[in-house]
């Protein structure tokens, strides 16, 4: 959708939203490309926000994270914004969010997808400690965490079906400091007037589908797995337009 057939009188509101998808730390942008696609097939303006390199030496990797997810945003500029993040990056969108409204960016909507949800000032490692035990347990001597695939083994075979896809899936993936997750997260109040939704696959993020339940937010659940936006793009870009429409879709999650 461009905005050169907009008339020179036609406000802000009349620009129409855009959908800024963000991928988990671990992962890259193709985790979200087939949705962006459908998205934009669908006639809607969407960009995938790109890699940040995290280092051992960076002194605030939340903050450079955070830029990184405001220059993706320029592309939108103008639109009123609809994030969508998966897994990792959930407990910060947050603060993304209060990032792209300090760019003058207006968010209206975060969908958290397949992951915990935000909590003010809680690291990762205290709000999960069996991850934290896992990450542990891969961690190399430097430091860092080896590229995502290498933590499951056999786990993961058949995580992505199509071959090709899932080779530029795990292409992407990087190695990541541990000390990352140790960091407590930033989780602002944005107010009302930005809608929060939770979306989720499968079982493995239940007690987030619980909470958002209780919230009464909107909500959904599709059967499939973890990466499964990859896997099915068509259907998660069309319930991320339900759930900015504040539907609540699908059952319980799989006991």
């Amino acid at each position: 959708m461009s905005g050169d057939d907009r008339g020179p009188s036609e406000s802000v509101d009349s620009k129409g939203n855009g959908w800024l998808l963000i991928p988990a730390l671990f992962f890259g942008p193709t985790t979200w490309s087939g949705v962006a696609e459908a998205l934009t097939a669908m006639g809607l303006d969407a960009a995938v926000v790109g890699p940040v390199a995290c280092s051992t030496r960076t002194s605030d990797p939340i903050e450079d994270w955070c830029e990184v997810v405001v220059e993706a945003a320029e592309a939108l500029r103008g639109r009123r914004l609809r994030i969508a993040g998966h897994s990792a990056v959930c407990p910060r969108l947050r603060f993304a969010a209060s990032r792209l409204g300090d760019a003058g960016h207006d968010v209206d909507t975060i969908v958290y997808v397949e992951g915990r949800l935000p909590a003010h000032g809680i690291a990762p490692s205290v709000a999960d400690p069996q991850r934290a035990e896992l990450m542990d347990s891969v961690t190399h001597p430097d430091g860092y965490l080896p590229p995502w695939p290498l933590w499951w083994g056999p786990l993961i075979d058949g995580l992505i079906p199509d071959e090709g896809l899932r080779e530029q899936v795990w292409r992407e993936c990087r190695r990541i400091p541990r000390s990352l997750f140790d960091l407590p997260i930033p989780a602002p109040d944005l107010g009302s007037e930005v809608t929060e939704a939770f979306l989720g696959f499968g079982s493995g993020y239940a007690p987030s589908l619980d909470v958002a339940r209780a919230k009464g937010w909107p909500t959904a659940w599709l059967e499939g797995n973890h990466l499964h936006q990859v896997n099915d793009p068509i259907t998660v870009a069309s319930t991320l337009l339900a759930l900015d429409a504040t539907a609540t879709l699908g059952g319980p999650p799989v006991p």
